[in-house]
């Protein structure tokens, strides 16, 4: 699978911070606001994301888990509180509010992180779960560019995704290499923002309201560029594997819901 392993979503070191926040025992989901949801979403995924623990260690399921119970009612308050308008561009958007545009993202992330129990049915759960992240990562990018929130090479990438035809051998490749250099771009965009935040909350500056808001936004917009494009390569890696399951279930169907002989060999090895 080609999942995000060289960038995460914005937050940097304040994310790490909050990994380590817990939330007092009498605070339930349900009372949580929606800053601290997605904070907690966001710094579950940095977690998740920069964990050296095998995919199905337990205590990586178990921050996977939690990470997308407050993904998923960030989401929900998202939407009751109406934050966005269908309508609004990317210009409209608050700068605070602009972090959320990320959530179906995060959602996505997080529900590829999964690992299904090796058991009877494994394969149609890690389908679903595709098939799922899937639907986000399209949400995500479909909102993106009503917004017009889409920069050149994401736009293309997205066009390309969305085409009845793929592009000829050369014109992807050109593609793909300038999407690369795109994302590069992001993420040392984004680096350069947060060392400049750190020193400016360092200098502890009276006067910082204006540039935090513009550097803010800066920041915000730059993390969008980025997971746009995390997005698409997630997309590519989420086909390629549903294919693969979708050959096996397709095998094990005509083998009468018997295991593959491939299915067996894997269980043997293990």
């Amino acid at each position: 699978r080609a999942l995000l392993r060289s960038f995460s979503p914005p937050g940097g070191a304040a994310a790490q911070k909050i990994t380590a926040m817990s939330l007092p025992p009498e605070c339930s989901l349900e009372a949580t606001p929606l800053p601290v949801c997605f904070a907690q979403a966001q710094a579950a995924y940095h977690w998740v994301d920069g964990s050296s623990l095998g995919g199905a260690d337990p205590a990586l399921q178990q921050r996977v888990a939690d990470g997308l119970a407050f993904a998923e009612k960030a989401a929900e308050l998202v939407s009751s509180l109406s934050v966005f308008s269908a309508n609004e561009e990317l210009e409209d958007i608050n700068t605070g509010d602009l972090k959320y545009l990320l959530l179906p993202f995060l959602r996505a992330e997080l529900i590829l992180r999964i690992q299904p129990e090796e058991a009877a049915g494994c394969h149609d759960v890690r389908l679903k779960h595709l098939r799922h992240a899937a639907a986000l990562l399209e949400a995500f990018l479909r909102d993106l560019e009503a917004r017009r929130a889409l920069r050149a090479e994401a736009r293309a990438g997205w066009e390309e995704a969305c085409a009845d035809r793929p592009l000829d051998a050369a014109a992807s490749r050109t593609l793909k290499v300038s999407r690369l250099r795109a994302a590069s771009r992001a993420k040392k965009a984004l680096e350069a923002l947060e060392a400049r935040a750190r020193g400016a909350a360092a200098a502890a500056s009276a006067d910082r309201d204006d540039g935090d808001e513009e550097a803010g936004r800066e920041a915000a917009l730059v993390s969008l560029e980025a997971c746009s494009h995390a997005a698409l390569d997630s997309l590519r890696g989420v086909a390629q594997e549903q294919e693969l399951l979708e050959a096996v279930a397709a095998a094990r169907r005509e083998n009468g819901g018997a295991p593959t002989v491939e299915e067996r060999e894997s269980e043997r090895a293990r």
